[in-house]
């Protein structure tokens, strides 16, 4: 998320996943963390089919992302909730695709571990069934391309 608009941008990746602000459980570094899964969600959803290889990996990093300091209820609903705004963000549209890999990108230039964190997680999926297909090869490079992370 670029720096000077952050509260913009992440008030515009909420609307994307909840009707109103109440809906949510999630606060603002949360959400920049389900952001920065984008990119391997796509790769996921490169053949067209998330398998169940892929669906673990995606609930992996669900829990992940989760945090140890509220009760054991909430950091389940939490869980869930993450898992399925993942996905959600599978279906947006190429719009908003195009505007959240922007976003992505912006905040890539500005912390190169976050390239890194990236590309770990773009290619873990990739390789979760059988690996990487060319279909998942094609939208590597396009994140790579779209979000100004070097190409091996």
């Amino acid at each position: 998320m670029s720096t000077k608009n952050m509260e913009q941008d992440v008030s515009w990746f909420k609307s994307l996943l909840y009707a109103s602000d109440e809906e949510c459980l999630f606060d603002t570094d949360e959400l920049v963390s389900m952001a920065l899964t984008y990119p391997p969600i796509l790769v996921a959803c490169a053949d067209g089919i998330m398998d169940n290889e892929e669906r673990v990996v995606l609930a992996t990093m669900a829990r992940a992302l989760g945090e140890s300091d509220g009760d054991e209820l909430t950091e389940e609903l939490k869980y869930l909730e993450r898992y399925a705004n993942f996905v959600k963000l599978a279906t947006i549209n190429d719009a908003d695709k195009s505007r959240l890999l922007e976003l992505l990108g912006a905040y890539c230039s500005k912390d190169p571990e976050v390239s890194t964190l990236i590309l770990n997680s773009i290619y873990n999926i990739a390789e979760a069934s059988n690996g990487i297909s060319s279909e998942e090869q094609n939208v590597i490079d396009e994140i790579k391309l779209k979000l100004n992370i070097a190409i091996n």
